[in-house]
């Protein structure tokens, strides 16, 4: 068995091989563009982190063994990022929202849908990434080979030519495999009807709903989620019932037994098809925009969000949208002064994040308002 210390070095080594293999051939590609993706903010770089930075960082929250916490020393050149545009269609497709310092974004609903596209795409690339990575570890090891092991985590080469193979349980590198996967399956219909929509600006499948708070936060969030609740806890669609679950289960282990690749079982397993919705908030001038885009298929699912918080006071819209995040988005960037400021909020947020990890329950204790 390897040492605590080893795992974590394993974890550092392929998060290290990670972030170096995500660089793919642009999205656009096939439309006769040969360029290389380069790393594109999903949170926009020259106004919104501008405002942020520190020194040249952000901070942002991170899973590490044993917890999450807040690392305030993220280099804005990294933070937010994904690899999957070239930079001539980065910079065309997103020009209208890619403001200059003294320019406000006009939130219609072409750049709304240009701000959701930049969301989903941040999720959809990460998850081809590590789908990619995890394959060539996960055959590394099954065939045992060692210099594709070496390759991807170089503390094996202290092995030299006998690396304890039987360490490495394959079966859960191929469980992450298929979540990733699946999960890329219920991304792909979202993503296509977005990308269209940006490309033709033929924005009749899309919807906004975009909400005004009246102060300006020192922080950012871009991403796209499948929630499972209501802000009253009642349940949305995305609730699988106890049978769905364990016929998804069986199908899998069917599949597995059959001599499937991974890819595979994922896709012969799956028989529920995700609601999803992305979330961008916006920090302007002297006010916040949150904003919810979905498509209008979805209409009935996730209108109920804005309806909900239509009459609230500003400060039960802060706390309901404030306990939403927490439970549902990864992917915030935050001004480092405003996380030093937080005081005994700091641990609260980290343990919120923590508690709402995948295979945890949703965290329901929160009350810390971040728009206040």
């Amino acid at each position: 068995m390897f040492t605590e210390e080893e795992v974590r070095v394993f974890a550092e080594q392929f998060q290290k091989y990670y972030k170096n293999n995500s660089v793919y051939p642009c999205l656009f590609h096939s439309d006769s563009c040969s360029g290389k993706s380069i790393r594109s903010h999903t949170v926009q770089n020259s106004k919104i982190l501008d405002d942020l930075v520190e020194n040249g960082h952000v901070a942002m929250l991170y899973p590490e063994i044993g917890g999450v916490k807040f690392n305030c020393s993220i280099s804005r050149n990294v933070a937010t990022t994904f690899s999957g545009l070239c930079n001539k269609h980065d910079t065309e497709l997103f020009k209208p929202i890619d403001l200059g310092p003294d320019e406000e974004l006009e939130f219609n609903d072409y750049n709304n849908s240009l701000l959701a596209f930049r969301g989903i795409c941040k999720e959809y690339f990460d998850k081809k990434n590590i789908i990619e990575c995890i394959t060539k570890l996960s055959d590394a090891i099954k065939s045992r080979n060692t210099t594709t092991m070496n390759s991807i985590i170089p503390m094996t080469k202290k092995y030299k030519n006998n690396i304890p193979w039987s360490n490495f349980n394959t079966d859960v590198f191929d469980d992450l495999i298929i979540g990733n996967a699946r999960a890329l399956l219920d991304f792909e219909p979202f993503f296509d009807e977005l990308k269209n929509a940006c490309v033709s600006k033929d924005l009749s499948s899309i919807q906004h709903d975009v909400i005004t708070l009246p102060s300006k936060v020192e922080w950012a969030l871009s991403s796209v989620i499948t929630p499972n609740l209501y802000f009253d806890n009642t349940e949305t669609p995305n609730i699988i019932s106890h049978k769905e679950h364990e016929s998804i289960i069986a199908n899998t282990i069917i599949a597995k037994q059959l001599g499937a690749s991974p890819l595979k079982v994922a896709k012969n397993s799956k028989m529920f098809d995700w609601r999803l919705v992305a979330l961008n908030v916006v920090p302007c001038e002297k006010e916040t925009k949150v904003i919810f885009s979905y498509l209008k298929k979805d209409v009935d699912v996730f209108s109920k969000y804005s309806s909900f918080l239509e009459n609230l006071t500003n400060d039960k819209k802060g706390e309901y949208l404030s306990k939403f995040i927490i439970s549902n988005v990864g992917n915030i960037v935050f001004k480092p002064d405003f996380v030093s400021k937080l005081g005994p909020s700091k641990s609260a947020i980290e343990k919120a994040f923590h508690e709402t990890l995948p295979g945890d329950e949703p965290y329901t204790n929160f009350e810390f308002n971040l728009f206040a």
